[in-house]
């Protein structure tokens, strides 16, 4: 193959790390233009992360009810699972691993914690209705009650975020990931102007 060949392919189709900035600049063209702009699929799915986050967390959440008829306190501890850690398998997907284990300690601590809470001041409740302690015990397991259902309504509402953030998390994973753009390129050549097409993609 002659040499003036090898030229006008290596012009048409150039990859490499981005085309030249002065094609860019004269046509416009955004060489950072992502890929789902240009109708490219990116490597990661929307609806595999969604699906993922949803049927982690209901799937494990749905056992838990199941097993609290066999074993109470085995059927509790996997339906705090399920929320606490199902709902980041989604980013974990996407490869957004910081947030989902920063996001599954939160939950677990607040389901934990408030659930932990709730079952110690409805103990305390009760024994005072039964006379064993002081109505002061009475008002400090009230207390520890609503303390505890805040605190597990915090670590749901964490969950619902995570869970509908899976979506933009396979969004966000293919920003990063991935970069196209398509400029025109005119470069010169022995024989004249010759024109192609110039592909880069960055990972």
């Amino acid at each position: 193959m002659s040499r003036p060949t090898l030229t006008v392919l290596a012009i048409v189709m150039t990859l490499a790390c981005g085309p030249p900035a002065h094609a860019q600049d004269d046509l416009g063209i955004d060489p950072q233009l992502p890929a789902d702009a240009l109708g490219v699929d990116g490597p990661l799915s929307t609806g595999v992360a969604l699906g993922l986050s949803l049927a982690s967390t209901l799937g494990t959440f749905g056992l838990g009810i199941g097993l609290c008829y066999v074993n109470p306190v085995a059927g509790l501890a996997l339906m705090g699972l399920g929320v606490g850690v199902g709902p980041a398998i989604g980013h974990v997907y996407a490869e957004e691993w910081g947030h989902a284990v920063l996001t599954s300690l939160g939950r677990i601590a607040l389901v934990g914690g408030g659930g932990t809470l709730f079952v110690f001041g409805l103990m305390l409740d009760a024994l005072s209705g039964e006379g064993q302690l002081s109505t002061r015990h009475s008002g400090a397991g009230a207390a520890m009650m609503a303390g505890g259902a805040v605190m597990g309504l915090a670590g749901l509402c964490l969950a619902i975020y995570d869970v509908a953030d899976a979506p933009s998390a396979a969004r966000r994973a293919n920003r990063r990931l991935t970069r196209l753009s398509v400029a025109p390129v005119v470069g010169p050549s022995a024989g004249g102007t010759q024109y192609g097409v110039a592909v880069s993609m960055r990972f």
